[in-house]
């Protein structure tokens, strides 16, 4: 029995180096992504949102289909073209990513960053079956309103809801407002987030100046596993630690509201 056993071991061994590591974990693809460079945002921000870039390119050339995407702009510039952020909820994950270039060059007469990388992309499947219907009971607030979050899930999850505005890029900008201290990360049927034991309430940021209305965003991520996520991270972080999800186990929606004095 241990002859045989090993024998199989061996024959697995031998299989396991015919098939390439591309074939066994996913394809190794090249990735580009630029981003603006200027006053209004350091040049290692520009590098990380431009490498954030380069890992949802090579993402959709590794799985070969966006589903769908979202752009927003995170300066207050109405002309900064260039510091658009694309969201894509995309058909596959990055398992492991190298940057193999890093310069700052121009393009339509601006400064940016340009990251290329090496990425080992895995194409997978979505699950249709698994989705859950978000609802605000507006996406209009004043200073001192309530949110209020109704999810109806498709089936049982763990779901997990982060806020985010792009006032400050080298702050942990992005916090995670639900689960808390007074409920848990699991649901089973249609839950209205806050429950009866808290509220949350709508603030400006302690830095924001202006007397306008500023755009936030509400990130919904539905998980079949639970997930260790920590209370806040920094937007390049955030958005990495996503575009690493198992999109067959995961779904993110992303909901954009806006808050005036």
């Amino acid at each position: 029995m241990i002859r045989r056993f090993i024998i199989v071991v061996i024959g697995i061994l031998a299989l396991l180096i015919i098939f390439s590591k591309e074939d066994v974990y996913g394809a190794t693809i090249e990735g580009t992504g630029y981003h603006y460079f200027g006053p209004d945002i350091t040049e290692n921000h520009s590098c990380k949102l431009a490498e954030l870039r380069a890992e949802e390119d090579a993402i959709i050339k590794g799985s070969g289909e966006t589903v769908s995407a979202q752009d927003w702009k995170v300066c207050t510039d109405p002309d900064c073209v260039l510091t658009e952020y694309r969201w894509t909820i995309l058909n596959g994950m990055i398992i492991t990513s190298d940057v193999t270039d890093k310069t700052i060059t121009e393009l339509f007469g601006q400064q940016v960053c340009k990251v290329t990388i090496s990425a080992n992309v895995m194409p997978i499947e979505k699950d249709p079956s698994f989705s859950a219907t978000i609802h605000l009971n507006t996406n209009l607030y004043n200073v001192g309103d309530r949110l209020i979050i109704n999810v109806d899930p498709s089936q049982k999850m763990f779901v997990y809801v982060f806020s985010w505005n792009s006032q400050d890029y080298e702050t942990v900008n992005v916090h995670r407002i639900f689960p808390n201290k007074y409920e848990t990360a699991y649901i089973k049927k249609q839950t209205t987030i806050p429950s009866s034991d808290y509220e949350l309430v709508m603030t400006l940021p302690n830095n924001y100046k202006e007397n306008k209305p500023i755009d936030e965003y509400l990130f919904v991520v539905m998980s079949k596993k639970q997930i260790s996520f920590a209370e806040g991270y920094k937007f390049p972080s955030f958005n990495q630690l996503l575009l690493r999800l198992d999109p067959y186990d995961t779904n993110v929606e992303i909901v954009g509201i806006t808050i005036a004095k």
